[in-house]
Formats: structure tokens, sequence, C-alpha cells
């Protein structure tokens, strides 16, 4: 069997924490080409006779299109987030163009129909966050730019993993993420992980120019998130409300953590899918079910989990 060598953006992000020992155990016969900024993020993998471990800038596309032809990269799995996502992008799909390498794409987008006219009005009529407006242009531009090589799309909804973006959160009372009662579909990390395997395995044959949409079929209120919490934790949780307070106090918190740019955009995303909800069709969830072989991971058991181990950590480091 030929040998498939796959580059993986973001290795040891939450994602790639998940897809990297599933790729070496479901595809035995592959390599893994690893860029990183830091080397020492991921020294854990630094002795596996499989893994190449890159030391440099995704943002530089020279940098970027050598490691496709020297390490002869056939799949990418692509991962991207930052202020910058657009232009690493782009680049990135031209140097994958340029190599005359790669032969399948793994994109990593975001649920919904980020394609369709009536979908792209949607977008641009609701949103302004330059991290969420962005994927529309990159899953056109797939769709479009007649690409060489085969393409799938991720479209994952509302990370558990985000719950534990304010390192507060489990010593106070307070969810700090303004959710509203519209709802919010959540995913595990470890479901995108799977279905990138899935994706990166059926090399387009049957899942090329196709986004699977990854999640929960129910959207999770304010109400709801602060049940779950409040029973895994055993103390009354409160969710911060969705109200002009209720933002101002989030931007602010969210800002103070990740930067101006950063803060206010993640604020803007926050508040549409608050007003609007966020989540999949019946179609979009039953197409998931059948990629991944299984029903998607329930947020119910992934706040428990969560609980009990953030809860131990912050035990020993709070006491």
């Amino acid at each position: 069997m030929a040998v498939d060598t796959i580059l993986v953006t973001a290795a040891s992000g939450n994602i790639g924490t998940r897809l990297i020992p599933l790729l070496l155990s479901t595809l035995p016969s592959t390599r893994l080409i690893l860029p990183t900024s830091s080397a020492a993020k991921l020294a854990k993998y630094a002795s596996n006779s499989r893994i190449s471990i890159e030391e440099g800038s995704i943002k530089d596309p020279y940098w970027l299109g050598q490691l496709f032809v020297t390490h002869s990269v056939s799949t990418v799995f692509l991962n991207l987030t930052g202020t910058d996502e657009l232009f690493t992008t782009m680049n990135a799909l031209d140097s994958f163009q340029r190599s005359g390498t790669v032969k399948h794409l793994v994109y990593v987008s975001g649920a919904g129909d980020w394609t369709s006219p009536a979908g792209i009005k949607t977008l641009i009529t609701r949103h302004t966050a330059g991290h969420v407006l962005m994927k529309t242009i990159v899953e056109q531009k797939l769709q479009h730019g007649g690409f060489p090589f085969s393409w799938t799309v991720l479209g994952p909804t509302l990370f558990f993993d985000n719950d534990l973006s304010f390192p507060d959160f489990l010593q106070s009372s307070l969810y700090d993420i303004p959710l509203g009662s519209k709802g919010i579909s959540r995913v595990s990390c470890a479901d995108i992980a799977l279905a990138g395997v899935k994706a990166v395995e059926d090399r387009g044959k049957t899942l090329g120019g196709k986004k699977i949409t990854i999640g929960s079929l129910h959207k999770y209120t304010d109400a709801d998130t602060a049940a779950l919490w409040s029973k895994a934790l055993g103390r009354e949780v409160h969710v911060r409300p969705a109200d002009e307070e209720g933002w101002e106090a989030f931007e602010a918190a969210t800002v103070a953590r990740a930067g101006k740019v950063w803060g206010r955009d993640i604020a803007l995303m926050y508040r549409v899918f608050s007003e609007d909800g966020w989540g999949m069709t019946e179609e979009e969830y039953a197409f998931q079910v059948q990629v991944l072989g299984k029903e998607p991971d329930r947020y119910e058991d992934g706040v428990i989990q969560m609980a009990n181990g953030e809860v131990k950590k912050a035990d020993k480091r709070y006491a």
C-alpha cells in the first residue's frame, strides 16, 4: 500500500490532540507532517518515526509550500483560526495547488449554509464577525476555484470545550457566555476529529465536494446549560443574561482575555448566535450519523466529564 503523507495544522489544539492519535491508529500506512510555531508543544511526538514536526510560521506561504514538496504531502487537514485566518487560508490553498502533490483537502469551517444565495445573504445580513464571514469566501472558493484536488468541508457547531474558555468559570457560579433562549447546537472535539479521519480516509471518493455538519440536533438554551452545569457541579450555576448589560460584561471579559481585535470578533459572533440560534437540519444530522458511524457525543455527558476532570484540577490549584 502506498504511503499517504498527511499535513495537519493546529496539531496541538483541541481538535488536533484528538485527531493525531486517531490518524495513527486508523491509517497505519500514513506519515504525518505537523507544522507548528513551537515544536515544544508537540514534544510528545518527537520520537515517533511516522511523524515529522516542522517548526515555522503557517502564515508564511513560501515555507508552507516547501513542506508540501519536500514531504510529497498528498492530504491536508486545514484547521485555522485567528484575525489573519482569511489571508493564511487563501495562501495555503494557493500553495496546495502550486505544489502539485496535494490530492485531497479536509477543511474545518462552521455549521450552516455558506454557499447558496439565500445562505450567503443571511450571513452577510446578520454577521459582522470577520472569522465567521471569511468561511463563506473559502467554501465558495473551494466550490468554484477549479482546484486540482478533491475537498471535504467539516461544519462543527459550538465546541463543548468553549465552556472552559474563562478560567474562573468552575470556581464561580457564573457561566460567562450569554446564550439566550433560541438555543445552540453543541459538538465534541472528539467527534470533529472522528469526522476528520473519516474524510481523510475517504480521500474524496464519496465525501468529495460535500460538507459534514457535526453536532447535536438539540439546540441548548441558557436555561438548559444552567441546569446541566448546576447538576454537574452540585451548586446553582447562572448563565450571563443575553441583555445589553450582559453583552457589555461578556465583551469586556473577552477583550481582557483575548485582546481587542479578537475579543470584539468573538463577542459579535456570540451575539448573533444568541439572537438567531445556531444548529442543523434533520437531514444534516442524519448524514453526520452515517459518516461517523454513530450518534454524536451528548453535551450532557460532556458537561459531566468536564466538571469531573476540571474540578479535581481546580481543587488542587485553589486548595
